[in-house]
């Protein structure tokens, strides 16, 4: 088996950019291990990615299977009940196949990460509310998820 070791760090950078670029300049984006300032932000959306899980198909042949999940945070607004679903909403949407380019090494075109869907096997993209956490804060939590997968040969 040969993995190649640049990989995991292309499809997670490519992730990363697909999702930066769809919050722009309308909800601060953190990617897990930055450093988050969040303490003057009343919403934002924090990227963690799950894998990869490898698995050689054929001699060299591979499939690489990510969890992608987005917490989403936002303070609660008394004259906005829906601010959070208005959250989720607008990041499901940006839940689509994914281009992945060697970031970092001449970003040349590697592949598609493709979103799983397959409603036999419950794979969907998957929002889940938190609601209030603490009661002593007014920040509410949810959750979307989805899966991608990517056949890489080295």
């Amino acid at each position: 088996m040969s993995i190649n070791a640049n990989w995991e760090k292309w499809c997670v950078a490519s992730i990363g950019q697909t999702f930066e670029d769809g919050c722009g300049s309308t909800i601060p984006l953190f990617i897990e291990g930055q450093v988050r300032a969040t303490k003057d932000e009343a919403e934002f959306v924090e990227l963690r990615v799950d894998g990869p899980w490898t698995t050689e198909i054929n001699k060299n042949y591979f499939r690489l299977f990510f969890e992608v999940s987005i917490l989403v945070q936002a303070t609660i607004d008394p004259t906005d009940q829906y601010n959070i679903r208005k959250l989720t909403g607008q990041i499901s949407s940006m839940f689509n196949d994914i281009n992945v380019y060697k970031y970092g090494d001449g970003g040349a075109y590697l592949g598609c990460l493709k979103l799983i869907q397959d409603s036999r096997k419950k794979e969907r993209v998957q929002t889940n509310h938190f609601g209030q956490i603490n009661p002593s804060v007014p920040l509410q939590q949810a959750t979307v998820e989805g899966h991608y997968e990517i056949h890489l040969s080295n």
